[in-house]
C-alpha cells in the first residue's frame, strides 16, 4: 500500500510480497499493536484469535457492521487515531463495526 506494509497491518512485506496471514492473525496482531494502554482490547494473542474464532467474515474493504473485515479497516484508521478506532474493533464494538 505505499508504506511498506501489508494491507490492514504494518507487518513489512518482503520484496513487495506480504506475508501470509490469515484474517485472525491480522486483526489480532492490529489490535495487540494499536490498541495498548487505555485502548487495550486483548490480554493476550491467544485470547484475541479465540474471540476472532467467532466473528462474522465479511467482505473486504467493509467499514460497517459486525465482521472481521470491519474491524480491520478500523484498525488501519487506529494506527493514526487509536481512541477513536479502538472502540470499533472490540468483540463488542462500540460504533463502527456494530
Amino acid at each position: 500500500d505505499g508504506d511498506g506494509c501489508c494491507p490492514y497491518t504494518c507487518t513489512p512485506n518482503n520484496d513487495s510480497e506480504c506475508a501470509d496471514l490469515n484474517l485472525c492473525e491480522s486483526y489480532c496482531f492490529d489490535a495487540i499493536t494499536y490498541c495498548i494502554g487505555a485502548n487495550e482490547l486483548f490480554a493476550s494473542t491467544s485470547e484475541c484469535e479465540s474471540a476472532c474464532e467467532d466473528m462474522p467474515i465479511g467482505r473486504d474493504q467493509d467499514d460497517m457492521g459486525d465482521s472481521i473485515y470491519c474491524r480491520l479497516t478500523h484498525l488501519n484508521d487506529a494506527r493514526s487515531d487509536a481512541d477513536t478506532h479502538c472502540p470499533h474493533v472490540d468483540v463488542v464494538p462500540v460504533g463502527g463495526c456494530e
